[in-house]
């Protein structure tokens, strides 16, 4: 049903003055309100006031009360009444008001609401307000008569972003707007899904895309709207989750509103409900959806619901749509905040770039209005409303992972004691703080919770998840949950101290008027007053609540002048939020001492990628809160191999923000041989608790122990696991101890595979089948081999580099020596699938062949591996080698990057050799045997030399082409890092584990779907 369609067969009755362009035009959409009573108080108040150049357009939407007899007789009576009368009541009130505005004609249009009473002087006060400023919208304050019999004012809240996101502070029968206006950011939003908060919605919009609102302190209306028994707020149902999640995607904001232009609403189908699939997380919700509106909106019409979603849509259309989407996948994020200031919006904004994310925002007095069923994590940012606390501990009753994300409003030393008071402080407005005064905290600069909201503060914190924060907001609350410290980045002001050379900008921020010549707005605080007299431009003058921080989310590709200290001032938390949001948004900060803001775009886009992460790991815990924790499970003690991936794996996972532990087997394989003091060494540089044994048999050994001894270690694991709160359980090697039947465990498992020829049989492999949330590996060549064997998600997540970044070794780019001898480097346990002694003989033939080379051996020597390790020694020896090939035992890596040219993989049994990639990584030139995946990272002559002969004149071959095209070598390694920095960084290894455990954790899979059929079988079985 398009707008077209809805607005056609209109007649028009009008006394005259049809070539008459008025100043203003004013709108009033009706619809049977002559029976309360309300109708002719409506258009006498319009009749009456002072100014006098205006038209009054009325849509009357088929009113069956009586109304059309009298807005006849008006129209008939006032020339300056143009009647548009339907006979068919469209149930749209967005669409008639839309219509009205299309059809006016004056130079700014103001509504006067069948429920609402103009004051004798709203329409002169407001047009002059709007001549002498370089407002779109003037705002006024309209006196809302209540059920109880009071009265509360509203329109002179703070007209911020900041605010605005969470509350309609803008009372629509109290402005007046220019008609440019709709021409820019389009026409109230038609849908029949936003009836109850169209105007809310165009307010936000064109905020948000850069509209200035202006606020004129007189009360221009009183509205008996939320007492009339036929208003939209106590007639239409809503869902708000719904609802939310379309109006407050910013993304949408300028499509949207180029969409309801003038020019283009006509086209706008107000019942196709595909705009609003992306916000719902299944069908089941569309379903809700559908009794919401459609299933009314039909009654209304007398129609098949099926038929009025248009001629395209039916009610089995939208299950197609999520199984070919991320719907199945998708997670809902409610962020609650009082204040969206930069670094709430930077988290909303982030988190809505991820496609399996659904984000919504509300303050805490709405919270309310949600659901926990509907809800897979919730942020709460400087939470203390009483209120809200306990329906917090509600959510988190529910199985929703709760996170308190605490500014340095709570507990800072730097903020416990205010050095005056903010004039922008929300607290300083009168209506907010009749409204909310004592109770509800507003994170603003300067602002820190009294003591009532701390303790409210302490009580949320307690129930929750983490606490993402300053040490001293962490030490305030006394929370006892994990505590993160973002790793924020922040703009540093570049250039020379220049105070005397003038400032070119856009907008000013709090800076005397006349400081920067030309600026078309200057923003100063809501008690600034104009000074009189002198050359100012009075027009671009403008008081407002609006922060540093609100400013730069709404004026796009603008330069805006500050003092530096507006800047420096601020906290850690709200200097990131403004950096990241001006870079996003195009904004260039600048200072009156002539330096400019530079922000680092990569640093914002890393921690926006941390971001994402951190929320989709929450996300994971959805109904299982009670283990937060991750675990990584080793497949041994040595400190080679999978152990160190997996320890990658940990390291990684708590950068993001996961509580992370890493355990090894009970048994004690290796004795002397053991690599417990490396890995705890490790660990501890990187910030981790040292292992823990743990009761499990690693590889395929479990699957052969009797069913008595398996059902008793099983059991054994899974209350280790319990009592540990463990969640998440990530197997660096083949470990079916773990891969019980999904319905027994408590946890999610997924397994880390690499090559196959590791796993003696493929039926072993196949046990993982049904039982395992996901399967990984370092390479794709593996991963081809087990995907097909355990149908449940699987992806590459490939070795994280550096993986020692307490001790990273510098990157060289270019060959450390022009001339003299190739050094050439082997890594890896000395062991014969390494084939350490067939380097040896290559590099025999080579000096043979008159080249000058050396050969450096490095890894461990282990005492069950001695004959291997003498027989190397032993060939050596035999060719009289020892000046060239020196076994050099397990060295830092930056021993072996400093001493080396080239790194050597011989193996023919290989995933993707660790010590390669950390060499390729620090310059390093890499040659080998084709095996396993290494063609993912060398390609021949392009970034390394290759060979399909595994022989000992193969691998000769190959070092010999290495050494002869020596001259290319800087080349090589550049073509080389360039694949390193994409793929196998941490950002990009994180990103995919993540993705991994996330798609693991989605319902349907193992854990979840053997659940459901056990719970159907037992229903089935009881009935």
């Amino acid at each position: 049903m398009k707008v077209s369609q809805i607005i056609s067969n209109a007649r028009v009755i009008s006394a005259g003055r049809s070539r008459y362009k008025p100043k203003i035009s004013v709108v009033t959409p009706t619809y049977c309100r002559n029976g309360e009573g309300l109708l002719l108080r409506c258009l006498d108040s319009a009749a009456i006031q002072s100014f006098t150049d205006f038209e009054h357009v009325i849509i009357d939407d088929g009113s069956t009360d009586g109304s059309q007899a009298v807005l006849t007789d008006a129209a008939l009576r006032d020339d300056r009444i143009v009647y548009i009368r339907h006979d068919k009541n469209s149930g749209l009130p967005g669409v008639r008001t839309n219509e009205g505005i299309m059809r006016a004609r004056g130079d700014a249009i103001a509504f006067l609401f069948d429920d609402n009473v103009f004051a004798p002087d709203f329409l002169e006060k407001a047009w002059h307000k709007l001549e002498t400023s370089n407002a779109d919208v003037i705002i006024t304050n309209v006196e809302m008569l209540t059920k109880q019999g009071n009265a509360f004012m509203l329109g002179g809240w703070p007209q911020t972003i900041e605010m605005l996101r969470n509350l309609n502070t803008i009372p629509n029968g109290g402005v007046l707007v220019r008609r440019s206006f709709f021409d820019r950011f389009g026409l109230y939003d038609p849908h029949l899904m936003l009836r109850r908060v169209c105007d809310w919605d165009l307010w936000l919009r064109a905020l948000r895309l850069g509209a200035r609102f202006a606020y004129l302190d007189t009360v221009s209306a009183v509205e008996h709207g939320l007492v009339s028994p036929n208003s939209l707020g106590n007639t239409v149902a809503w869902d708000v989750k719904a609802v939310y999640g379309y109006m407050m995607d910013e993304r949408r904001f300028a499509e949207r509103s180029a969409t309801l232009t003038p020019e283009r609403i006509v086209d706008v189908d107000v019942l196709d409900p595909t705009p609003f699939f992306p916000y719902l997380r299944n069908s089941g919700e569309w379903l809700e959806v559908v009794k919401t509106f459609f299933e009314p909106f039909a009654r209304r019409l007398s129609a098949d619901p099926a038929k009025v979603l248009t001629n395209r849509q039916s009610f089995a259309m939208p299950s197609t749509w999520f199984e070919k989407s991320e719907g199945p996948q998708r997670r809902r994020v409610l962020i609650v905040s009082n204040v969206t200031n930069a670094w709430v919006a930077t988290w909303l904004a982030e988190l809505r770039n991820d496609p399996a994310l659904i984000v919504l925002n509300t303050p805490e007095w709405n919270l309310s209005a949600f659901r926990p069923d509907d809800t897979d994590v919730l942020m709460v940012f400087d939470g203390s409303y009483v209120s809200a606390a306990y329906q917090i501990e509600a959510f988190r009753d529910a199985g929703v992972p709760v996170i308190y994300l605490a500014g340095d409003g709570v507990g800072s030393e730097e903020h416990a004691v205010k050095q005056g008071v903010d004039p922008r402080d929300f607290l300083q407005n009168k209506d907010v703080a009749t409204t909310f005064g004592g109770y509800a905290f507003f994170a603003q600069p300067q602002a820190t919770m009294n003591s009532q909201q701390l303790g409210v503060a302490m009580q949320i914190a307690a129930a929750s998840m983490a606490v993402v924060g300053s040490a001293s907001a962490y030490e305030a609350l006394g929370a006892s949950c994990p505590h993160i410290v973002p790793r924020l980045t922040e703009g540093a002001w570049d250039g020379l101290d220049d105070a005397a050379a003038p400032v070119q900008a856009d907008a000013t921020y709090d800076l005397p008027s006349g400081v920067v010549p030309g600026a078309l707005e200057q923003v100063m605080p809501p008690t600034h007053r104009p000074p009189t007299g002198g050359t100012a431009n009075t027009k671009a003058l403008r008081s407002s609540w609006e922060s540093l921080s609100a400013l730069v989310q709404v004026r796009h590709n603008t330069r805006i002048a500050i003092s530096a200290s507006s800047y420096d001032e601020l906290s850690a938390f709200e200097r990131f939020g403004i950096s990241a949001t001006a870079v996003r948004n195009g904004v260039e900060i600048v200072a009156t001492n002539g330096r400019t803001l530079k922000v680092d775009p990569q640093a914002c886009s890393a921690i926006g990628n941390w971001m994402r992460s951190y929320v989709r790991i929450a996300s994971m815990h959805r109904g299982n809160t009670g283990a937060p924790t991750m675990a990584v499970f080793l497949h041994s003690e040595m400190f080679s191999g999978s152990e160190v991936y997996g320890l990658g794996l940990a390291r990684n996972l708590s950068l993001l923000g996961a509580d992370v532990r890493v355990y090894i087997p009970e048994e004690h394989k290796y004795g002397a041989d053991s690599g417990l003091s490396e890995i705890n060494s490790w660990l501890e540089r990187h910030g981790l608790k040292p292992v823990e044994r743990a009761p499990y048999t690693a590889g395929a050994v479990f699957l052969h122990l009797d069913q008595e001894r398996r059902d008793a270690e099983t059991e054994q694991l899974d209350t280790f696991i319990r009592e540990r709160g463990i969640g998440v359980v990530i197997c660096s090697g083949f470990m079916p101890v773990f891969a019980v039947d999904a319905t027994r465990r408590s946890y999610r498992v997924y397994q880390a595979l690499f090559q196959p020829s590791a796993y003696d049989d493929i039926a072993d492999l196949s046990y993982l089948r049904g039982r395992v949330d996901g399967i990984l590996s370092d390479c794709e060549w593996s991963l081809s081999h087990f995907a097909r064997v355990s149908e449940v998600p699987s992806r590459v997540v490939r070795t994280s580099l550096p993986l020692n970044e307490a001790v990273a070794t510098p990157v060289r780019t270019q060959p450390q020596w022009a001339s003299g001898p190739v050094r050439i480097a082997i890594g890896g346990t000395l062991q014969p699938r390494k084939r350490q002694l067939e380097a040896v003989l290559a590099v025999s033939a080579l000096r043979d062949a008159g080249y000058d080379v050396e050969l450096n051996i490095y890894g461990y020597a282990l005492s069950v591996l001695d004959a291997y390790v003498r027989q190397i020694d032993e060939q050596i020896e035999k060719l009289h080698l020892e000046s060239r090939v020196r076994r050099c035992g397990l060295v830092q890596l930056g021993e072996i990057a400093a001493n080396n040219d080239i790194i050597l993989s011989a193996s023919l049994d290989e995933s993707l050799p660790q010590t390669l990639l950390e060499l390729l990584r620090c310059g390093l030139v890499g040659a080998g045997v084709l095996s396993g995946g290494i063609d993912e990272i060398l390609t021949d002559s392009v970034t390394g030399y290759l060979t399909h002969d595994a022989s000992v004149d193969g691998i000769a071959a190959v070092l010999k082409r290495a050494i002869d095209d020596r001259a290319n070598w800087p080349d090589l390694i550049r073509e080389t890092q360039v694949i390193l920095a994409r793929d196998y960084v941490r950002e990009s290894t994180s990103n995919a584990l993540v993705t991994l455990l996330f798609e693991g954790s989605n319902g349907g899979l193992a854990m979840p779907a053997a659940r459901k059929a056990n719970a159907a079988a037992e229903a089935m079985a009881g009935a």
